[in-house]
């Protein structure tokens, strides 16, 4: 009996060794995948992250393995959750290996790192967090989302007075938005801060950490309106106003007596963080104290109230009398700001939704022609210039994206009807869960769930016209793990956490214990290490081409072509490397060698009109006009609606003695109507090279 009882707390004592290192895992990953950048590499922000992201999750997911092989499968999983993250994952395999790109589906390297591997992972992660919330608070969780929103809102701060410690370089200039912060896009900052401001209010209202830290959690949310302000950008806006249901939430939990004196508290907050950011716009807000001297002093005065008088408990969520106030306040509100911020309101529409309008357009015209598995994930570029509007196409025809700037359409267009259906599947479980977990709790946890409820619904918001960055993607999973844990019927998890810690070994079980467990641990940790070579061979390629890069600008060109060489070696599917490498041998008189990249370059980015111009240019320069020719063809039926391209295959068969081909696509570049004066110019040139001088003066006329 007392060896049993021995291996029993033994493999216990491995249990809550293995669940500290998962915690300390899941911080790392929160706080890092929205804060890590380098800036001695192309992409500073996004390969960091996703670097970040890929080991750490990798890591969870060996964690969750070595559990499941030490302790067998304990507990019952909701069937709802099994069949639609079961749904979901079979559907990204799917949907990546029909896709013509199946690398680049399963990887996503080439766009946003947003691929099939990436929300595997992102599934690992929510299956993680929840079986870690069956067994312990995962209230740590939310710190960790309100310690990253502070780091994010503290750089932003930074950018607005000027005092960066970084120079950014000219790569900044080609946006209006010169505040960004860690997440390197002033759109993706302002999302992710928009998202966990109902952690941050949770935090400062309603929380029972100590009144300091509920205070300067307070002037955090000042803070945060700031940065929102300069980061311009509707989307973290919006979310922020969602929020205030925390806060109203905060209010009608109070004692009746109270109620009048909480919503005093409350009503500066809820216009800082609500209302200034929807007013206010641009960089005209820089006030350094103002707004977090009011919240934490707000922040104060709560936690006075959270001392004296606690939650009253209901069963449920609000009566039907506050129900009917707050749909009645929100529905004052909104129609009160709508009509005062009318004028801002239709002008960020116009200049937020316009592109985005097209984008969603295309995304709906790929879907058209791929219906039932799409094109593969992060494949939206290779596809975009081929089913773009005429209109767009001529007016904005350097205006390229890699994705639908929606989450929810980008898997309409780039999984198919299949893996639209399984993420939503998703959402709709996690969400029920999310209503469940607000139910079943009472007086403070209510709050807290409601306070993560909100934060999950908010990511949602964003992400129908945003991008799934690795910052933002793994947030809805992890807030979907703690509110699942917490909605499934009490019953079940109480009998997960018995099972959990009733482990009844034999004696050949007592003497296999210590074994499984090294042997397991050591197994794991060379499968990591092997994983992880191969995780961080991309960042380390993309350092090795930024060092290329100034190499070759200062003239070491043999050094620059080594360092490129190397980059190839390490990540031989991107892009961009090819074209640099291309590039450094045609300057160097080896056209040949620099065909075959630039080949290459194309070959890995279909749908890029750009990259097959290059090729033809290449050939052209070797006299393998045959080859040019199927190129520049190719080019056409990647990017049909650009004159500039247009004009290139004119000049190409106008080089090559072929008027009546070259007169067909001046005839379709005279089709598009272009109001470039230097379009028409070079028109007129061509056309004046060819003998077509009534051609020319009509030209002339339409300039």
């Amino acid at each position: 009996m007392k060896r049993k009882e021995d291996v029993v707390s033994k493999i216990y004592r491995t249990c809550l060794v293995e669940d500290r290192i998962l915690c300390w895992a899941l911080v790392l990953l929160i706080v890092g995948t929205a804060t890590v950048f380098n800036r001695s590499m192309f992409y500073t922000f996004y390969l960091p992250q996703l670097t970040l992201f890929w080991m750490v999750s990798f890591f969870i997911f060996l964690i969750g393995i070595q559990r499941k092989f030490l302790h067998g499968g304990k507990g019952k999983n909701s069937v709802s959750i099994t069949v639609a993250s079961t749904a979901f994952v079979a559907s990204l395999v799917v949907v990546s290996i029909f896709s013509s790109q199946t690398w680049v589906s399963f990887t996503g390297l080439t766009a946003r790192g947003a691929g099939a591997i990436s929300y595997v992972l992102c599934v690992a992660i929510f299956y993680s967090v929840f079986k870690l919330g069956t067994r312990r608070s995962t209230d740590f969780i939310i710190w960790a989302f309100v310690i990253t929103n502070a780091v994010v809102v503290l750089y932003a701060l930074l950018q607005i007075f000027d005092l960066d410690p970084i120079t950014w370089g000219a790569e900044t200039q080609q946006v209006s938005i010169q505040v960004f912060s860690t997440l390197g896009n002033a759109n993706f900052s302002s999302g992710y801060v928009g998202i966990t401001i109902p952690l941050v209010i949770w935090a400062a209202f309603g929380s029972s950490i100590s009144p300091t830290v509920k205070v300067m959690c307070g002037a955090l949310l000042g803070g945060a309106t700031i940065a929102l302000v300069n980061f311009s950008s509707t989307q973290g806006d919006l979310a922020a106003l969602f929020s205030l249901v925390i806060l109203f939430h905060w209010i009608v939990r109070r004692p009746r007596s109270k109620r009048y004196q909480s919503a005093f508290i409350a009503l500066p907050v809820s216009i800082i963080v609500g209302i200034i950011p929807l007013a206010i716009s641009g960089e005209s807000l820089r006030l350094p104290l103002l707004f977090p001297v009011i919240t934490s002093f707000c922040a104060y005065l709560g936690t006075l109230i959270d001392e004296k008088h606690t939650f009253c408990v209901s069963e449920r969520i609000l009566t039907k009398r506050q129900w009917k106030i707050m749909v009645t306040f929100a529905l004052a509100v909104g129609s009160l700001l709508g009509f005062l911020l009318r004028s801002r309101i239709i002008e960020e529409l116009k200049s937020g939704l316009d592109q985005r309008f097209e984008f969603w357009k295309v995304a709906f015209s790929i879907f058209g022609d791929n219906p039932i598995f799409g094109t593969g994930l992060e494949t939206y570029l290779s596809y975009f210039t081929s089913h773009r509007t005429k209109e767009h196409g001529v007016n904005w025809e350097l205006v390229t994206s890699d994705s639908a700037h929606s989450v929810p359409i980008g898997f309409l267009s780039n999984g198919g009807i299949v893996l639209f259906l399984a993420y939503l599947s998703v959402i709709f479980v996690i969400g029920y869960f999310g209503v469940q977990a607000i139910k079943l709790a009472e007086g403070p946890r209510q709050h807290f769930f409601l306070a993560v409820f909100v934060a999950w619904i908010a990511y949602h918001l964003q992400s129908s016209v945003s991008i799934d960055t690795t910052g933002l993607m793994c947030t809805q999973w992890i807030l979907g793990g703690i509110l699942v844990a917490a909605g499934l019927p009490k019953a079940m998890s109480q009998k997960e956490i018995e099972k959990e810690n009733s482990l009844r070994k034999n004696n050949q079980q007592v003497r296999e214990t210590k074994f499984r467990i090294l042997f397991s641990t050591i197994s794991l940790f060379v499968v990591f290490v092997l994983v992880s070579l191969q995780i961080i061979a991309p960042y380390r390629a993309n350092v090795l081409a930024f060092e290329s890069e100034g190499l070759y600008l200062s003239g070491d060109i043999q050094k620059s072509e080594e360092k490129i060489s190397r980059a190839i070696e390490l990540d031989s599917r991107n892009p961009s490397y090819h074209q640099m490498l291309a590039v450094i041998l045609e300057n160097t008189g080896r056209k040949e060698a620099a065909f075959i990249e630039f080949e290459k370059n194309a070959d890995l980015t279909p749908g890029d009109s750009r990259s097959a111009s290059w090729v033809a240019y290449s050939a052209f320069a070797l006299n393998d006009f045959d080859t040019a020719e199927d190129w520049f063809l190719k080019a056409v039926e990647y990017n049909p609606y650009s004159p500039n391209l247009m004009l290139e295959v004119a000049g190409f068969y106008t080089d090559m003695n072929q008027k009546e081909r070259a007169l067909t696509y001046l005839d379709l570049f005279e089709s598009l109507e272009t109001s470039q004066n230097s379009y028409w110019e070079r028109a007129q040139q061509i056309y004046l090279y060819l003998g077509e001088k009534e051609k020319a003066e009509s030209v002339e006329g339409l300039r």
